[in-house]
C-alpha cells in the first residue's frame, strides 16, 4: 500500500469517526493504532489529521484508494471503526455505502 492511500485511507476511517459528533477514548485509540499499523511517519500522521472534516468531500480520497487497489481494506477499515461505539449510526452507514458506491463506479 503507497503512502498516499494509506493516508487517503486514515483520513476516511477519521471522518467516519466523527459522523456521530464525538469521538470516544475507543476510537481514538483506534484511529491511531490504524496509522500505527499502516507504518504512517509523523508528517504524514499530521497530514492525515488536518484533513478531516465532518463535512469533507470524501470522493478524492475514494479515488485514491480505489486507485491503489485498495477499496477492500478501506471498507474493511470504515466498518471496524462503525461499531467501536457500541452503535451503528445513520451517517457512518451512510458514508460507507457511499464509499462503496465511490469504488464500484
Amino acid at each position: 500500500m503507497k503512502t498516499e492511500s494509506k493516508a487517503a485511507l486514515c483520513r476516511l476511517v477519521g471522518v467516519l469517526l466523527l459522523t456521530d459528533g464525538h469521538l470516544t477514548d475507543r476510537e481514538h485509540s483506534f484511529f491511531y493504532a490504524l496509522m500505527d499499523r499502516l507504518g504512517l511517519d509523523d508528517d504524514d500522521r499530521a497530514s492525515v489529521t488536518h484533513g478531516i472534516r465532518i463535512d469533507a468531500d470524501v470522493s478524492s480520497d475514494v479515488a485514491i484508494v480505489k486507485a491503489a487497489g485498495d477499496g477492500e481494506a478501506l471498507l474493511e477499515a470504515m466498518v471496524d471503526a462503525s461499531v467501536l461505539d457500541g452503535e451503528v449510526s445513520a451517517a457512518s452507514t451512510d458514508l460507507i455505502e457511499r464509499a462503496k458506491a465511490l469504488l464500484a463506479s
